[in-house]
């Protein structure tokens, strides 16, 4: 059985291997996203002067 979690974005539940962590500094959880919102998600982050405590992690990597 493969690992599913959930898009932050869209609220859909995908495999793993189909998302991409984005990890928060100075924080233990991590919000994951699929390749359809992955545009929109970096978009929003840009806006905030605070993005570079955000960095994204390889697709399929789970912890």
């Amino acid at each position: 059985m493969r690992e599913k979690k959930m898009c932050m974005y869209c609220a859909k539940w995908e495999e793993v291997s189909n998302l991409t962590p984005l990890y928060e500094k100075g924080k233990d959880y991590v919000n994951y996203y699929c390749n359809r919102c992955m545009p929109a998600v970096k978009a929003n982050l840009r806006k905030f002067p605070y993005h570079s405590l955000f960095t994204w992690g390889t697709k399929g990597q789970a912890n």
